[in-house]
This record gives structure tokens, C-alpha cells and sequence, in this order.
């Protein structure tokens, strides 16, 4: 009698029907894929599990893994001397998916650039593909055009914040109606999708899904497993591209949820698989090993060496009494620029003295002190907090009102990103996947540690048809260590990425 059943699929495989003495073996080698960090239990700091890059259902009676980790897992089944008929291996086929014909509008081509990555995308080998081409090298429109070459049914998986980015996407450069894109965003919309799916109802050409519904949906099984038929979800996990007869499953910004995205390869069947991503970088060391494990370097298309296109200026400033503001967050005492700006409102004289350093950037790097300004020409101003962005989109209506202003953060419209002079957003909503038309300048005033989000800010600015060169400026304040640290980070992801980078002092205090 077998200890336990292996279920090898396209991109993971399911662990299932184990005996004690299985589960052993099962849990010593998921182990291995914990990554711990340091949090605050009880008013006190300890090593703890912060995530396990494999997943589980409650009972334990259900493990699912990489595909890439299965050759360790035999190396474990080995030492624990589970071997031959004790194991039992069942190889599911690849799923057989619906053939879809998806024109691209006449007025797309490939570029030459861009055919290597299309040819990476249609090869047969590898089957999971990764591109890690840089902002602006037209990551979205080679991933569409492969689609349409491919003839498959395509599920492209995205936050919601990117949805409305994707359907803009979509309609600007296929041949579609509006019926031709499924969009699924919550459990009712998955449930109605499946039923279609199941009575062999569902017509679209393209389906658009929320990352958060899937991993809702993941954790509900995880919870309840087969119970979640009963409320209404027509097939398990596991079985959702069989079941919708999707043939690619599109993940765009892998690197943002990168845990998430591991964990929906575990449950993936399916035929072809296309990861997008201008900074597959970590700063956690594991988080790397995990990602060269599910996406190895080798593997990846990475395109030609990164073309510099941006001017960077790194702005210090000083405080004029240091010791009235607060930049640590109580609980953790660890920095927080939410903290930091929250301070800096409550300082009346300090707030003012800021702003005019603000002005001061905006006017030499966007309105024309150092560079001209051309109607339409647009700015990106990063800040943090829901509140600070929406004091400077209030400053900013006021101190030029010749231009427009808007503020694009939580759920504010998508034309608050791409029609204003002006947006003032956070990382968490305009950090990655956002593109605006004729952006000339990004100016950071958040203080980030991430490696990630720093890239990315870079990232938001294209080469401009005008042949003028993008500026992006980020604060630092000198009496501030980790904001410091910060700063000398940036400056070395941007001797990279930066045309040129230059250091400054903003006259005065703050």
C-alpha cells in the first residue's frame, strides 16, 4: 500500500492520500520552504513564519508544491526510505485548451526588438516563461501578440488595481467588443464564471481576474477543500484553467506578489504560463533563492542591456530643529514615512518650508527653470499616506491653478492617473504598471527602503517622442539615518539605470 500519491502537473504537484508515516516526510520537507523574519509578538521581537512558498489545506490532507521542487521532494521520499510501491505517481495530461482567433489592429507591429521575446513566449520550451524586459520595452504588447499568434484562450491574472490599465490594454490593441473580455473581480463574479465555464457558456476571448479573488478563493479551500462546492464554486482550485479550457495564464508584475504568484503556480495546470516583470529583484535573500528556484536566471528572457534614457537628481535637505519630528513607527520603532509625514502636518512652519522646497523641485525640474516646459507635459509626485496626497493635490490646485491636479489613490478613477498635469499618488496604487502619456517627471518624496519600488519609480518614465530627456528627483533628509541609508541605496540602483545622477543641497530648512 502506497504511503502517499503524487499528482505531477504543468506547474506543481498536489501531494494527497498520505498515511502518518507520508505526512512525516511531507512536513519535514515543506519545512524548507518557510521563510521567517523578525516581528513583534507580545510586546517583544522573536524569529517567527511569515510565509511557507508551498501551501496546504487545513487537515493536512493536501500539499501542494512547485513543480521545480519535486526533485527534492524524491531527494526527502529517498532518505525517508519511501520508495517504489510506496509511492504512488499519477502524470495528469496537459489540460486541452479552447482555440481563440484575436486580431491585433492594423496599426500594430512587432518592432525587431521585440520579435526575440515573442519567439521566447511561442517556443515550446519552457513552458512557465518569465520576461524581465525594462519599463517600456512593450512587455504587454508582446505577451498580446503572442496570444493572438498562439490561438489560445488567455487568463491574465492582475491586481485590481491594474485591471482598468489591462482593458484599456486589451481594447487598444486587439480587434474586440466589449463582450469579448470576461473581467472577474470577487467571488460572486468567479462563481458566474465558472457556471458558464461548466455549461459550456463561456464565449469571451479573453478573461481578465483579480489576483485577490484567486487568493481568496485559495484560502477558502484551503479552509473548507470540497465544501466550497456547496457554495457555489463549480470546480476546485486546482481545476480552474481545465475547467475554463484557458490554454495561457498571464501574471503581470510578478515580482509585486511574488508569494501569491508562486502559490497560484502550485495549483496551475495548464498549458502555457507567461510571468512579466521589470524587476524580478529582492532584497530578502531567500525570497531570491525561492524565485531562482521557480523562474531560474537561465530561463528568464531578460532582452538586451538596460537602455538609460532618465536624468536623476538626488535632493537633501535639512531639518531646522531635528528633534521635533517623529519618523519611527511606535509600535515597531522601526522608520516609517507615514509617521514622518503625519509629523510634518501637525508642524505648521515646517510644513510651509517644505512645500516651498516642493515648489522649488517642480519649477526647476517640470515647469521650466532647468528644462522647458511643453503644454501637455505631465508630472507623477509619490508621496505616502492617504492624507498627505490629498493635501498636496489641495496645495497644488492652489499654487497652479493654470494647471490641472488630481489625486489617484484607493479607488479614485483611472483618468485621475492619466489626464491631469499633476498626480499625486502612492506606491501602492501607481508603484508598478501604470503607464502616462508624455510623463516627463517623477518626483519621489517617499522615503523607501525596497528595492523593488525604487526601480519601479524609475520605471514610470518612458523615452518621450519629444527627444527630451525624463527627470526623476528624490528626497532625502540628512538628519534622518535610515532616510540616509535609503539614499545611498537609490544611488546605487541608479548608477545602473540613470543616464546621469546628480546630489544637491535645497537651500534652507525645513
Amino acid at each position: 500500500m502506497a504511503e502517499l500519491t503524487i499528482v505531477v502537473r504543468t506547474h506543481g504537484f498536489i501531494v494527497r492520500q498520505i498515511t502518518p508515516r507520508g505526512r512525516t516526510a511531507v512536513e519535514r520537507f515543506a519545512r524548507r520552504y518557510v521563510q521567517y523574519g523578525i516581528q513583534r509578538v507580545r510586546n517583544q521581537y522573536s524569529r517567527t513564519a511569515l510565509k511557507v512558498f508551498a501551501a496546504a489545506t487545513k487537515d493536512r490532507t493536501e500539499f501542494f508544491f512547485h513543480i521545480n521542487q519535486l526533485a527534492e521532494f524524491k531527494q526527502v521520499l529517498d532518505e525517508e526510505r519511501l520508495t517504489g510501491s510506496l509511492v504512488e505517481y499519477i502524470e495528469e495530461p496537459v489540460p486541452k485548451f479552447r482555440e481563440i482567433i484575436i486580431e491585433l489592429q492594423s496599426k500594430w507591429k512587432a518592432r525587431d526588438d521585440q520579435l526575440p521575446a515573442i519567439e521566447y513566449i511561442e517556443a515550446e520550451e519552457p513552458r512557465a516563461k518569465m520576461l524581465t524586459l525594462q519599463t517600456g520595452q512593450g512587455k504587454s504588447f508582446i505577451t498580446m501578440k503572442s496570444i493572438s499568434d498562439l490561438k489560445a484562450l488567455a487568463a491574465i491574472v492582475v491586481r485590481p488595481a491594474y485591471i482598468e490599465k489591462w482593458i484599456e490594454d486589451l481594447q487598444r490593441t486587439y480587434v474586440l467588443t466589449d463582450e469579448d473580455i470576461m473581467v472577474v473581480r470577487g467571488a460572486n463574479q468567479l462563481m458566474a464564471l465558472l457556471m458558464l465555464a461548466q455549461d459550456n457558456a463561456l464565449d469571451c476571448k479573453i478573461i481578465l481576474i483579480s489576483n485577490k479573488t484567486l487568493q481568496n478563493w485559495l484560502l477558502l479551500y484551503e479552509k473548507i477543500k470540497h465544501e466550497t462546492a456547496d457554495m457555489g464554486y463549480a470546480c476546485m482550485p486546482h481545476q480552474l484553467y481545465e475547467m475554463l479550457q484557458v490554454g495561457i495564464r498571464v501574471n503581470d508584475e510578478f515580482h509585486q506578489d511574488f508569494h501569491l504568484n508562486f502559490k497560484l503556480d502550485t495549483y496551475s495546470n495548464v498549458w502555457r504560463s507567461v510571468g512579466l516583470s521589470a524587476t524580478m529583484l529582492f532584497d530578502d535573500p531567500f525570497v531570491n533563492r525561492m524565485a531562482e528556484l521557480a523562474y531560474p536566471t537561465h530561463k528568464r528572457f531578460q532582452g538586451a542591456a538596460y537602455k538609460k534614457y532618465v536624468d536623476a537628481f538626488a535632493a537633501t535637505f535639512l531639518f531646522e530643529q531635528p528633534g521635533k519630528f517623529r519618523y519611527k513607527d511606535p509600535r515597531t520603532g522601526y522608520y516609517s514615512h507615514f509617521v514622518f509625514e503625519q509629523s510634518l502636518m501637525r508642524n505648521e512652519k515646517a510644513l510651509n518650508n517644505y512645500l516651498r522646497m516642493v515648489k522649488r523641485l517642480i519649477d526647476s525640474f517640470y515647469l521650466g527653470d532647468r528644462y522647458t516646459y511643453t503644454k501637455g507635459e505631465k508630472c507623477l509626485i509619490y508621496a505616502t499616506s492617504i492624507d498627505f496626497c490629498t493635501f498636496l493635490t489641495d496645495w497644488l490646485e492652489k499654487t497652479y491653478p493654470e494647471h490641472t491636479s488630481a489625486r489617484f489613490v484607493e479607488d479614485d478613477p483611472y483618468e485621475n492617473l492619466k489626464l491631469p498635469d499633476f498626480r499625486v499618488s502612492n506606491f501602492m496604487k501607481a508603484g508598478a504598471a501604470q503607464d502616462i502619456d508624455n510623463l516627463t517627471t517623477v518626483i519621489m518624496l517617499s522615503a523607501l527602503n525596497s528595492s523593488q519600488s525604487n526601480v519601479q519609480g524609475l520605471g514610470r518614465l518612458r523615452e518621450l517622442k519629444s527627444g527630451k530627456t525624463p527627470r526623476f528627483v528624490f528626497l532625502t533628509c540628512l538628519d534622518i539615518p535610515k532616510q540616509v541609508e535609503y539614499h545611498e541605496r537609490k544611488l546605487q540602483l541608479l548608477k545602473d539605470r540613470a543616464l546621469t545622477t546628480k546630489v544637491f543641497q535645497v537651500p534652507g530648512f525645513i
